[in-house]
């Protein structure tokens, strides 16, 4: 700009003067320069010109960038408040969970304390189990438990397994009866185990490695027996005789 001022400064000063020219040709000479000057300042504002339209679209993206910024700024400090806000939510539930379990936990005890199983069973936890002094078949030892208004035992989860399978090492302690059924067969269809209740085996087991046997195998009905870390299940034949362990449910005297 203040170059520009200058220019028009000159011109004005040139083309101002009264000069007394001697010839025609040396007006004509001189005369240019001020032709010259008005010239260059017209290229001068038509270069401007684009100039100024790329300063404007700096200007109104630089405008639209700081709208976004500002835009993610709100976003964030709401997804900040949301965050503290679930937070908070997970310690209070936290901490209810907390009071329940000590209060079913509490609840459970008095209730263990006041179930009893009936002469000749052993209590755990809600049920009763009965270790056999006779072997029977499979089917044999069944019927038995059935007819005593329970099952074969249902060793599902491992604290169950544990306690009865350390019940069997003190009562049975000569290794070749230490082989007791309990209440799973694949019969209904080869390699599906279900416990005698009707739910198919999920989750957790105690098989001895490479237990059970393969899909054409006639060993067909669960059992204890010992292994590498005391006894682990395995599959065998349902006919022969062995003990076996019964199951009932503990009630309220």
């Amino acid at each position: 700009m203040h170059l520009k001022l200058m220019v028009v400064i000159l011109a004005t000063i040139v083309s101002g003067q009264q000069t007394v020219w001697p010839r025609t040709e040396e007006r004509f000479l001189c005369s240019p320069p001020v032709v010259h000057i008005h010239n260059y300042l017209d290229k001068q504002e038509q270069s401007d010109q684009p100039e100024a339209s790329q300063v404007d679209q700096l200007r109104n993206h630089l405008t639209q960038l700081q709208e976004r910024m500002d835009s993610l700024q709100t976003n964030r400090s709401k997804q900040d408040i949301h965050i503290a806000e679930l937070q908070e939510q997970v310690k209070n539930l936290t901490t209810e969970l907390s009071i329940l379990k000590q209060a079913c936990s509490k609840t459970c005890r008095e209730t263990d304390e006041q179930l009893t199983c009936p002469s000749g069973y052993e209590q755990f936890q809600d049920r009763c189990f009965k270790f056999s002094t006779d072997t029977k078949t499979y089917s044999e030892a069944r019927s038995t438990c059935q007819a005593a208004g329970g099952h074969l035992a249902l060793v599902k989860d491992e604290a169950t397994n544990t306690f009865v399978a350390t019940r069997l090492l003190t009562m049975y302690t000569s290794s070749s009866y230490r082989q007791i059924y309990f209440g799973m067969t694949d019969q209904v269809q080869e390699g599906t185990w279900v416990w005698d209740d009707g739910t198919l085996l999920s989750g957790w087991s105690n098989w001895h490695p490479g237990v059970p046997g393969h899909a054409s195998s006639t060993e067909d009905c669960a059992e204890w027996r010992p292994g590498q870390f005391g006894l682990e299940w395995n599959d065998d034949q349902c006919y022969y005789s062995q003990y076996y362990v019964c199951e009932i449910s503990a009630t309220v005297p």
